[in-house]
């Protein structure tokens, strides 16, 4: 009796071992899935800007929205019908008024309204390095993942300023992400980082109303 009891544990032993074997390699997958996420950012703010505009440039129409409120009306109805917009939209979500639209994309604005943004040092040195007419970006981005002095959100920022960089460095979706002029980089900044303070989906908006805007 008492061998066969100890049979019966060898056999309980052997098999908690082969599933924790097996269970430990899949956890240690989902936590690099999750850190390389991280690494990367929110890649839906990004895609969701460039299905925003390019809907937005193959409106029939288009030439016929000259008036800064008539893009903003445009854009906000083909907003309402993109699935990616609708999945980061909050319920507390508030379109975006011509006045503060004018902050980041009127000539004798911008500028004034970058100096007074609500943001840490840390994130303002960041901010100055993608205004520099040249940027490892590999190397930025790296920096910006592995700063602790930054909060989740304001990594989620810059990542999202980097795409924006990356994509639209020169204004019209075709950028090489070589440099950016001071103008339009202040004013995306402007744009994504007055957005971000109410919501991803008002950055996202934002960005693109730049985009369309000129």
């Amino acid at each position: 009796m008492r061998r066969y009891y100890l049979l019966l544990l060898s056999m309980f032993l052997l098999t908690s071992c082969d599933q924790d074997s097996i269970e430990a390699p899949a956890s240690d997958r989902a936590q690099k899935e999750t850190a390389s996420l991280k690494a990367k950012g929110n890649t839906t703010l990004i895609k969701t800007v460039i299905e925003l505009t390019d809907a937005y440039k193959q409106h029939p129409l288009k030439s016929n929205f000259t008036q800064l409120s008539q893009k903003i009306g445009v854009l906000d109805s083909i907003s309402n019908q993109n699935q990616l917009f609708l999945s980061i939209k909050p319920a507390n979500y508030v379109l975006l008024t011509t006045t503060n639209a004018l902050k980041f994309t009127a000539n004798d604005q911008y500028a004034q309204e970058y100096d007074s943004l609500a943001v840490s040092l840390k994130v303002r040195n960041y901010f100055s390095q993608l205004l520099q007419s040249e940027l490892n970006m590999e190397y930025f981005l790296s920096n910006v993942q592995n700063d602790n002095e930054l909060n989740v959100q304001e990594k989620e920022l810059l990542f999202f300023i980097a795409d924006c960089y990356q994509i639209y460095g020169n204004g019209n979706g075709n950028g090489t992400g070589t440099g950016w002029d001071s103008s339009w980089g202040k004013k995306m900044i402007v744009a994504a980082t007055s957005g971000f303070g109410q919501s991803p989906a008002n950055a996202v908006f934002n960005v693109s109303l730049l985009i369309v805007a000129f």
